[in-house]
C-alpha cells in the first residue's frame, strides 16, 4: 500500500535532520517537539485512513458504522490540525483549503459538537434512509424565532461520505506538502548561495606548513629558530578562529567538536610556552613535538569536517 502523505513526511523529516536546520530549531523547544509530533500524527492518521478505503462494504451494522464514521471524521480532524501546526513550527505560511473547511465542518457539526453547535445557534440530527445504500445524511436545524421550536430548512441535510472525504484531503495535503518540501529545498539553497566561493577548508590551507616548521624546530638543538615557533603557532590558531567563525555565519552546529578546540588551544599554547624564553617551561623540544604530532592530527579532522560541510554547500 502507498503512502502519499508518508513519503512526502519522511522527506521533510530528512530536510529538518540536515544539521544547520535542526540546530537552528532548537531541539529543546517547544516548537521543535510539535514539529515531531505532527510528523508522527500525520503518518499515523494516514494509516488508520487508508485502512478505513480497504474496510469490509459490509455496513449492515449500524453502530459499528456510526462508531467508524466518528473515528474517521477524527482522524481526519487530527489530520488537519497536524498539517496546520507543522506548518507553523516550520514558520512557513497556511491557508487552509475550503475542502478541508468543509470536511472539518462535518466533523464538528456530526462528531464534535452535534448537540450544540456555535453556542445554541444550531443542532444536528443524523437521517439513516436506506443506510445500507446510501450511507448516514446529517441534517441541521436552527432554533426558531419562537421559543422551544426547532426550524429545520429544506436541503439542508449533507451527506457523509467518508470515503470521498479521505481521498480529497488526501490529494490536497500531498500537494500541501508538496509545497512544505520545496519551501525548505528553497531556503536551503537560498542560504548555500550567500556562502558560494567561500570555503571552510581554506582555513586550514597552509597549516600543514606551520605544522612542518613546528616538528622540524622542535627535532633541532639551534635555537636561533625559536621565534618561528611562535609565529606558527599563532597563525594555527587563527585559522582555527577563522574555522570556528565560518561554522557560526553558516549556522552550523560545532557543539559535538568544542572539546577539540580545547584540547587543540591548551596544546599550541603549551607549544608556545616551550619556546618563549620568558617561560620556565623553555626548551622541552621532545614535548613540543609530541603536543604538534597530536595537534596537527586534531586539526586534520577539524578540516575533513570542513571538506564534508563545503560538499554540502556545493563548494
Amino acid at each position: 500500500m502507498k503512502y502519499p502523505l508518508h513519503e512526502r513526511i519522511d522527506e521533510i523529516h530528512n530536510l529538518i535532520n540536515e544539521p544547520r536546520k535542526q540546530h537552528s530549531l532548537d531541539r529543546r523547544s517547544t516548537s521543535y517537539l510539535i514539529l515531531l509530533s505532527c510528523i508522527e500524527m500525520i503518518k499515523f492518521t494516514e494509516k488508520a485512513l487508508e485502512s478505513d478505503l480497504k474496510r469490509d462494504t459490509d455496513r449492515s451494522d449500524v453502530g459499528a458504522e456510526f462508531l467508524n464514521m466518528f473515528g474517521v471524521l477524527q482522524a481526519l480532524y487530527v489530520q488537519q490540525d497536524a498539517v496546520r501546526n507543522l506548518h507553523e513550527a516550520l514558520d512557513i505560511p497556511y491557508t487552509m483549503d475550503p475542502s478541508i473547511e468543509k470536511i472539518r465542518g462535518v466533523r464538528h457539526d456530526a462528531g464534535g459538537h452535534p448537540t450544540n453547535r456555535g453556542g445554541k445557534k444550531a443542532v444536528n440530527f443524523f437521517n439513516l434512509g436506506n443506510f445500507e445504500d446510501q450511507g448516514i445524511e446529517l441534517i441541521t436545524g436552527y432554533p426558531s424565532e419562537t421559543a422551544g421550536e426547532i426550524r429545520i430548512p429544506k436541503r439542508t441535510g449533507i451527506s457523509i461520505n467518508l470515503s470521498n472525504f479521505i481521498n480529497t484531503q488526501k490529494s490536497i495535503f500531498t500537494e500541501v506538502l508538496n509545497n512544505v518540501i520545496e519551501t525548505l529545498k528553497e531556503e536551503q539553497v537560498e542560504h548555500r548561495k550567500k556562502f558560494v566561493g567561500k570555503t571552510l577548508t581554506s582555513a586550514f590551507q597552509t597549516t600543514g606548513y606551520f605544522f612542518s616548521k613546528i616538528s622540524e624546530i622542535a627535532l633541532s638543538s639551534d635555537s636561533s629558530y625559536d621565534p618561528l615557533v611562535l609565529g606558527c603557532v599563532d597563525d594555527i590558531l587563527k585559522a582555527i578562529g577563522e574555522f570556528k567563525e565560518g561554522l557560526k555565519e553558516r549556522g552550523e552546529p560545532d557543539d559535538t567538536i568544542s572539546h577539540m578546540y580545547e584540547n587543540l588551544e591548551y596544546a599550541l599554547r603549551q607549544i608556545k610556552d616551550c619556546f618563549d624564553v620568558e617561560k620556565e617551561t623553555h626548551i622541552n623540544r621532545k614535548v613540543a613535538y609530541m603536543l604538534a604530532h597530536f595537534a596537527e592530527h586534531e586539526v586534520q579532522e577539524l578540516k575533513e569536517i570542513a571538506q564534508e560541510i563545503d560538499e554540502r554547500y556545493g563548494q
